[in-house]
């Protein structure tokens, strides 16, 4: 068994990213069905109960190569946090890199959502991307492909925002930013495509995508 595992939050079939999952080099375990509040206790119990060194976690709406994601793999080896990159809509310029320089204006609010807008004033857009370093400090990480040491993940257990129930990968990046323990890295050359798009989304029954819940492995 491989000693890196992917998890995948799943409301959708998408089947493109499904032959993508599968051809990466690791183990896989698929979350379908569950909102993100319901997410907290399966990611966290199954992280608490396994026995994997590596931990990945993403979306099903988001596309990586395998060398992309073998880049992720090896980086991982020398930095607490490795993550990919994309942009937020692919009908946009702005990206999931976020330059942490004056982030703390934003992490300290209670109600971080009705603050998300100013998410983009910190956004690198991609026209930035080539100038900077291959390893990128970033405020945030978008969960696209973000890798961590079992350690790390029980240190910063995966939660939501208690005014939203949702909203796990910024309340990851309040913990982290506060703390000042670790620093996100995005690799540069992992960027991956996100399929979601504000005028041709992916085509999934939002009635139904929380109906059928299970929990698949390939392990």
């Amino acid at each position: 068994m491989h000693n890196t595992v992917l998890m995948i939050m799943s409301i959708r079939n998408i089947q493109s990213i499904t032959d993508c999952y599968n051809k990466l080099n690791c183990e896989k375990i698929w979350f379908k069905g569950y909102t993100e509040y319901e997410l907290v206790t399966h990611i966290n119990n199954f992280i608490q109960n396994s026995n994997f060194q590596y931990y990945f976690l993403t979306s099903d709406d988001c596309y990586i190569s395998y060398e992309k994601f073998e880049s992720l793999k090896f980086h991982l080896q020398f930095n607490d946090i490795i993550s990919g990159w994309c942009c937020q809509r692919q009908n946009a310029t702005y990206t999931t890199i976020l330059n942490p320089t004056n982030f703390h204006k934003l992490i300290y609010r209670k109600h971080l959502k009705s603050y998300w807008p100013n998410y983009f004033h910190y956004s690198y857009k991609t026209h930035q991307i080539a100038a900077l370093p291959n390893l990128i400090e970033s405020a945030f990480t978008g969960w696209v492909f973000t890798g961590m040491q079992k350690k790390l993940w029980l240190e910063y257990p995966f939660n939501v925002l208690s005014d939203t129930s949702s909203n796990s990968d910024m309340v990851f990046t309040r913990n982290i930013t506060q703390d000042k323990k670790y620093k996100p890295i995005i690799l540069k050359t992992a960027n991956c495509i996100h399929l979601s798009n504000t005028n041709h989304p992916p085509n999934y029954d939002k009635s139904n995508c929380f109906s059928n819940k299970q929990i698949i492995k390939s392990f």
